[in-house]
């Protein structure tokens, strides 16, 4: 799914494969520190399952595209690391660029179809490149001999890019995404950390970082201002990974190396939760950590792929299966502030076209479910779809509207049969608000169609 840049922008999509409680995310990936594999695991009733068994003993850094289900690995291996992708089940490896050295942080721009890395000594650097590793280019250099840029996290919306900025005393910044102009130093945090963890969650306007010395997460407004702490004492983190989803909380995942744990931590309820225990959990201490949210549409929203279609022998009929979105966010505000899901839509529908390559002839099936059982005549057919999607009218409402359309429908039959053409239309439109979705959008057809043949 590809999101216009003419419409919200959405900076985390992905696609759920079963209901999950709007704003909160459904699972997360991490890292093994000595073992170097990676796991993924639920948020409900969570369980490590390894996917992936990196070839080296290594620190990886992970990032997730949730859009298109794959997983990005920077493994940092004998100071030259490697960028690998994977999907979600671990499979499809591909390695998009190697060496790089002295890597030190990654992140992913699923608007622009960027990924960000930063690494080197004299100069340490920040670079971006494509998808595929083409077009590399560099937005940040900093020639100086004691510096280290890591953690780097990015805001297409915004237009900015953040980063801990490793030296004698470490401090947070941040600068123009697009060329790397206009740094600022939002924070000096007057200290050398082992670990400084940094987390964004514009839909509140606000940067999360981890101090290893005081263990400690604090946060500071997006322009370094309003330094205050969120957690400290006795729940107080040694956090090498540092996640936030900003939903109904925020909530914050990080991984706490001196415990070996990956927890959650809700903001608003100071409530601690110790997802997975490295000592319980079967796997080796870990590392970085990566966290999937919920799916967001807005109207305009691209659909990169058709339905898949699959003949059902002996008959002429076809199923249709359609990528599911069972959790979306149609909450207009929070999309124009940053994409993020914080609430759920009621109604969502798959609009198929399937169309006779002879004759041209379309028929259309609109359904509530994620597959679709369709006879045909016997010929060459593409098949393609979109999504409608809104909210479900309250019996209140649905009562005034009903009331309404009755009331249109016998002004309309009363009229002279010479409108009848025009009446029948207008009949059907009264009609449709009986109906109990009120439209709020729906996305792009998908520009790929899927090509099938009913025989004879």
């Amino acid at each position: 799914m590809k999101i216009l840049l003419g419409l919200a922008s959405i900076i985390f999509c992905t696609f759920l494969n079963a209901a999950s409680a709007f704003g909160q995310i459904q699972e997360f990936f991490f890292s093994s520190l000595t073992s170097g594999e990676i796991y993924r695991s639920p948020i409900e009733d969570p369980v490590a399952t390894e996917i992936r068994g990196i070839q080296s003993v290594s620190a990886t850094i992970l990032a997730v595209d949730p859009e298109d289900h794959k997983v990005y690995v920077l493994d940092t291996q004998t100071g030259n690391g490697e960028l690998r992708r994977y999907d979600f089940g671990g499979t499809k490896a591909i390695s998009i660029l190697s060496p790089i050295s002295s890597p030190k942080g990654l992140a992913i721009d699923t608007v622009n179809d960027k990924i960000y890395y930063s690494g080197g000594s004299i100069p340490a650097f920040i670079e971006r490149c494509n998808f595929d590793g083409s077009n590399i280019e560099r937005i940040i250099t900093n020639s100086s001999s004691t510096v280290e840029l890591k953690y780097i996290r990015v805001d297409p919306v915004g237009g900015k890019i953040y980063w801990v900025e490793d030296d004698t005393t470490d401090s947070l910044r941040r600068a123009d995404l697009a060329d790397g102009a206009n740094e600022e130093l939002l924070l000096d945090l007057g200290v050398n950390e082992f670990n400084t963890p940094i987390a964004l969650d514009t839909a509140a306007g606000k940067l999360y970082y981890a101090l290893d010395s005081s263990d400690e997460v604090r946060r500071i407004n997006l322009d370094g201002t309003a330094d205050e702490v969120v957690i400290s004492g006795a729940i107080g983190p040694n956090a090498s990974s540092l996640e936030v989803d900003s939903g109904d909380g925020p909530t914050l995942y990080y991984v706490d190396y001196a415990q070996n744990e990956i927890v959650r931590f809700d903001v608003s309820s100071g409530t601690e939760t110790t997802l997975l225990d490295s000592s319980t959990g079967g796997f080796s201490p870990p590392d970085g950590l990566a966290i999937v949210v919920p799916t967001a549409l807005t109207p305009g929203t691209e659909i990169d792929e058709a339905p898949v279609v699959d003949l059902i022998e002996g008959t002429r009929k076809v199923e249709l299966t359609f990528r599911a979105f069972d959790g979306v966010d149609l909450t207009e505000s929070a999309i124009l502030r940053n994409g993020v899901s914080i609430s759920a839509i009621s109604i969502l529908r798959y609009d198929a076209t399937i169309r006779n390559v002879t004759t041209n002839a379309i028929k259309r099936v609109v359904t509530a479910n994620a597959k679709a059982t369709v006879r045909l005549s016997p010929g060459n057919y593409t098949a393609s779809y979109n999504v409608r999607f809104g909210e479900r009218r309250s019996n209140e409402a649905k009562k005034k509207l009903v009331e309404k359309a009755k009331d249109k429908i016998s002004d309309l039959k009363s009229k002279p049969k010479t409108t009848g053409i025009l009446n029948k239309i207008q009949i059907q439109i009264a009609k449709k608000l009986l109906a109990p979705l009120r439209p709020s959008g729906r996305t792009d057809e998908s520009p790929t169609t899927e090509a099938f043949t009913i025989p004879n």
